[in-house]
Parts: structure tokens; sequence; C-alpha cells
């Protein structure tokens, strides 16, 4: 999915173009480009936000009828349930920053620095090419077939394989075989253990034994200018490729999609189309980061974003666990932006407007309705969905917050105490057998 200047800049490294949604004839529709962003959870996949392109924005009409006030926070959504942990543990080795250096499973690592070229020897078969076969129907009627190309990195003997959501993205939502070519050209079909769409992490299984794992570097201990190597699959074609540089910048707040953003570091060593997913190391050959993905623009180089190896590993432990990230917010509403222009040609304020509110959600505890336009949330003023989005990330299940919020003409203020979102999934698959 290649992401054009027009979307943020941002490449996230294989050519797959998604077909965009058509127009929808029902209600006015506003001629603009905007954003969906989709807050709600989704029964059972542990996905918390979904993007999509839309051509315009249809106006709900907002029926006063409804028996429904703002009550300022007086009914609360029931308590996060009590959900059983898998008790899988993964034999990762993890260098946390004890002086105890962890043992190679794969029989290099040493805690040693190295050069660049004994660093390459050591990692390189611990690292895995990812393939999606895809087939689609020309304007011939003939059916044509290529290839989404990614990479990622093993974390433990038994065949797990940590690489970015979106390498995997349309073999999830299209039932299609997920193929892994390791360094010395075995192939395994692997299947999706956990996903986290918002953070682009996913986390696969092989069924294999004794494959060389990658010690893992959670510490944190990243610094400016510090040398990183990145090895990974540029274009699908150059496998196995190393590229080096350096820790460029700490802790960037990257808007990967117009809605969606992930804390990243930055680093100039090379990243292409081809290798997100793969593995970032320091100079010891312990894996920092997970190439994730590149500024495109004309005139831009050395502009690569990792997302740091001790947030995914969190997120990983969750999956294994959990089968989602505990703790998330859960809104419950799915909302679009008003830009100044709709606001001017409505009478509206700029804000994120709720084109849907789920039933029973902490939003419709909280009196929200269709139609109604987020302003600010606490001390956060919102002018657009992604503000909105962005925001939520400061807080977790379990936390009250005060919206400001526009209806009519008039504005008024309630409370909402946000529900976990993966439990709401969780036990909407229980219900659902």
């Amino acid at each position: 999915m290649d992401y054009k200047p027009e979307n943020n800049g941002y490449n996230y490294g294989y050519n797959y173009q998604p077909e965009q949604p058509k127009k929808k004839k029902k209600g006015r529709i506003i001629a603009i480009c905007l954003i969906c962003i989709i807050l709600a959870g989704i029964a059972g996949s542990g996905v918390g936000i979904l993007v999509a392109s839309m051509d315009g924005l249809t106006v709900a009409k907002i029926d006063n009828s409804k028996p429904h006030l703002p009550n300022g926070g007086d009914v609360q959504p029931a308590p996060t349930p009590d959900i059983p942990s898998s008790g899988i543990t993964l034999d990762t080795q993890i260098n946390d920053g004890s002086n105890t250096p962890p043992v190679s499973m794969g029989g290099a690592y040493t805690g040693e620095t190295l050069s660049a070229s004994e660093l390459y020897n050591m990692a390189v078969h611990s690292c895995v090419g990812i393939t999606v076969d895809v087939t689609a129907m020309n304007a011939f009627g003939q059916v044509t077939s290529s290839a989404i190309s990614g990479s990622g990195f093993i974390i433990s003997t038994d065949g797990y394989i940590l690489t970015n959501y979106h390498v995997v993205q349309h073999a999830d939502e299209n039932d299609l075989e997920i193929n892994v070519t390791m360094y010395n050209g075995d192939k395994y079909s692997a299947r999706i253990i956990g996903k986290e769409a918002e953070n682009d992490v996913a986390l696969l299984k092989v069924e294999a034994e004794n494959l060389p794992a990658l010690v893992l570097n959670t510490s944190g201990s990243l610094i400016v200018g510090q040398n990183v190597y990145v090895i990974g699959n540029p274009l699908g074609e150059l496998t196995y490729t190393l590229t080096d540089g350096i820790v460029s910048a700490l802790d960037r707040e990257i808007a990967v999609e117009a809605n969606a953003s992930i804390r990243m570091f930055q680093i100039s060593a090379a990243i292409n189309s081809g290798n997100s997913g793969g593995p970032v190391f320091n100079d010891k050959g312990e894996v920092i980061g997970i190439a994730s993905a590149k500024y495109a623009s004309t005139g831009v180089e050395g502009l690569g974003f990792a997302i740091p190896i001790e947030d995914a590993m969190e997120i990983v432990d969750d999956l294994i666990q959990y089968g989602f990230v505990r703790g998330k917010p859960y809104f419950g509403i799915t909302v679009r932006t008003v830009t100044q222009t709709i606001a001017e040609y409505y009478n509206w304020v700029m804000g994120a407007f709720i084109v849907e509110l789920d039933e029973g959600s902490c939003a419709a505890e909280a009196g929200l309705l269709e139609g109604d336009i987020i302003v600010k949330l606490d001390d956060t003023p919102i002018t657009s969905s992604s503000d909105l989005i962005l925001a939520k990330k400061n807080y977790v299940a379990g936390d009250s917050a005060t919206l400001e919020v526009f209806r009519n003409g008039e504005y008024f203020q309630t409370r909402i105490t946000f529900e976990e979102e993966g439990a709401r999934a969780y036990l909407e698959s229980q219900k659902n057998g």
C-alpha cells in the first residue's frame, strides 16, 4: 500500500492499491474528500480503528424526538470484565537493560559490538520474506496475479514471527494464504496469531521448530546518533538487503494515515517498498525496532521511521494472552471531519461529526446523538476527526472525560467513561459462540 505525498507522504512498503469505496447516493453529499474513522470495536477482531477514503460527507438528519439528553455522566458503562489469560508464554530472548545479557538462541549473539558484516552474518538467518498472492480481474476480464511483499523476523524458536500489520492486512481481510520464506530458502505457510491495526503490529506463526530467533532489546536505551542497521526485502526482489544509518530523532508521532498516528523513532537508514516489517538493529545485533515507514516525496531522502520494539512487544504480550490489546478506550462512534467549508455552508462548527453511534456504547450512555459535533475532549480542542483519535490516545479504559458538543446551534457538556475496546469485542464473540 504505497502512501503518496498527498496522504502524508508515508510509504508503507508494498504496491497493492485497494479498491476505493463507491459513492453513496442517498442523502445530501458535499463533494469534498474526507476521511472516515471508525472508533468502535469490531467483534472478535481486536481492531480499534478502520480508515477508509470517502468521497463525501452524508449529512445525517437529527431526530430531536429521540429521548436522548446529555446525562452528565450519571449513567456509567459496565465494568471491564475479568477475561482469562491464555497462559501462553513465548521463548523470546530479551535484553531489558539488566547486567546479564541474554543467551542467544541463534548461536551467534555475544552481546559485543559487531561490524556491519558480522551483524549481517549473525542476523540474516532470522529475517524472513513475507508474500501474499493476489488475483484480480483486469479491464479485459482476464485474471491477473501479483504479490504483496514485505519483511519480518523470528522472535522465538518455535515459529513466532513479528511484522507490520499492513504487510498482511490484505491477506487478513480476504482470507488469503501468507507465505514466509527463510534465508536458506525454506518456505512455510503462516497464520495470523494476533494483530493490532492501530499500531501496525502483527504476530504470525509458522509450524517449525529450532528456528534461529533474534535477541530483542526492550530497555528503551535508544539515543540520537547511535548506529542502526536494517535487513529487509526492498522492492520485494532485492531480498535480504542490509542498509545502515543512525538514529536521527526519538519519539516522533507519525501520522501514517490521515486519522491515525504511531509513536516511532526516526532513522537515516534506507527503507523502501518491501522493507516494512523488517528488523532494525543496534550495533550488537539486538532488535530495537520494526522498520515501518518512509517519507516519500520529491527531494526528500533519509527519512525512515521504526516502531520501538518495546512498544511492539507490549502489544504482542497482550495479543498472546488475550487476543487483543488491553486498556484501549472504546468510544462507540463513527465520525467524519467537519471542515471550515462545510461548517460555513451549514452554519455548523468545525469538529468531529458523529455519523454513527453504537447502541449501548459509552457514547450513547453519555447522551450523544448522530449528528452531534464534538468540539472538545477535556481541555483538547477538536477541529477534525483526526484530532479526536489522537486525543483519545491519552486515555485508557475506565478513564472519564468531559466532552463539549455542538447540537442544533448550541453547545453543551457531558461526561463519558470509556469502556475497554477489546473486552467489548471479546464479550460479543463469547455471546455468538
